[in-house]
């Protein structure tokens, strides 16, 4: 059942065009649940929680460690938190100012790891930020990528998931 479920559900988000989709857990499908950042979901860290209309959807750790540049604000004004997750740890740490999440990515990642960009389908968590803020993120990214960086890790959000 839950395999039919995926395979729906990436049908579905077929139109985000990203590259890799992770579609909203089957568990949370069923009902409407309560998430909580920091909190587990089928024994996974939830590193944040996507608001879509009367809709919240989960963005659940999949990786070691990742990163989100999200904007809390709106178009007019622009508010960037960025957000670090460690996995073994089970911490989500966010902040306001760059210059702090670099120097916990510094402290948390280990160089032979990789801090793996996270975002949502169809509208980027980081829209209405300026090209500046997105800039200084994808710096600290590329200080903590391998070789060859793995793609973002995109959260389905669609209004079409659920």
């Amino acid at each position: 059942m839950r395999f039919l479920v995926l395979i729906i559900s990436l049908i579905i988000c077929a139109s985000c065009t990203k590259t890799e989709v992770a579609v909203q857990p089957p568990s949370a499908t069923k009902k409407e649940v309560n998430y909580t950042v920091g909190g587990l979901l089928d024994g996974k860290l939830v590193i944040a929680v996507i608001s879509r209309g009367s809709k919240n959807v989960p963005v659940i750790l999949e990786d070691d460690y990742a990163a989100m540049l999200v904007n809390e604000g709106d178009a007019k004004i622009p508010k960037a938190k960025y957000v670090l997750a460690v996995a073994k740890k089970k911490k989500v740490v966010s902040f306001t100012d760059v210059r702090q999440f670099k120097l916990s990515a510094d402290i948390e990642v280990p160089k032979t790891f990789e801090l793996r960009p996270y975002d949502a389908c169809t509208t980027s968590l980081n829209s209405g930020l300026s090209e500046t803020e997105k800039e200084e993120f994808a710096k600290v990214l590329k200080k903590h990528s391998t070789a060859k960086p793995s793609p973002t890790h995109i959260t389905c959000s669609c209004e079409s998931v659920g």
